[in-house]
């Protein structure tokens, strides 16, 4: 440790003792959360409506996440996990992106993290699997450069970067949701006009 490294060690450890504390102190940084709880508690000028209605937003990312994972564990019985690697893919990306979207914390610098949804729909599109390919390719652009529009949510005070996130992630939920999503694989297809 470098001189005053056990003073700095000591003030984390105090500080991460009290979560909620700590938590509330990342509201000094909303207009670079990706996050709903940002998104909407950041609407409100008044702390205690502002904490909230953040909490709200948390809870409609867990329903986002559940909306994500819902169409797996719909068809669970009907096909093995493998039986669409490009459907269990865009899954795994849309479940993990609305869950970073429910988390309390989540910085601009972790946009990163978004990489495996971000793949997963582009390869998607590519495929010809879309449903909706215009709007996902330009859903898909959106989020890939939400977060190059940051500091323009602290000018406006509303978080752009969230709702260009989250827009791309119910867009992918939209496609896990449609029966048509899966014109690019037939046996798929015919099991799903099937249900």
């Amino acid at each position: 440790l470098g001189p005053g490294g056990a003073v700095a060690w000591e003030a984390w450890l105090h500080r991460a003792s009290d979560p909620a504390a700590m938590l509330s102190q990342f509201w000094h940084f909303s207009s670079r959360q990706i996050n709903l709880r940002s998104l909407i508690g950041g609407l409100f000028a008044d702390k205690t409506a502002a904490h909230l209605l953040g909490w709200l937003g948390m809870g409609l990312g867990g329903a986002l996440t559940l909306a994500a994972a819902w169409p797996r564990w719909r068809k669970r019985s009907a096909a093995s996990p493998t039986a669409d690697p490009d459907r269990a893919n865009l899954q795994l990306g849309a479940v993990l992106s609305a869950a970073f979207l429910t988390g309390p914390h989540f910085l601009e610098y972790d946009f990163a993290l978004h990489l495996i949804g971000l793949a997963a729909s582009a390869a998607w599109i590519v495929a010809g699997r879309a449903r909706w390919p215009r709007v996902g390719t330009w859903l898909l652009a959106g989020a890939w450069l939400s977060v190059a529009v940051i500091k323009l949510n602290k000018l406006i005070h509303f978080n752009v970067t969230t709702v260009l996130v989250t827009v791309w992630v119910v867009w992918m939920c939209g496609e896990l949701w449609s029966r048509g999503a899966a014109r690019g694989n037939s046996g798929d297809a015919k099991s799903q006009v099937g249900e």
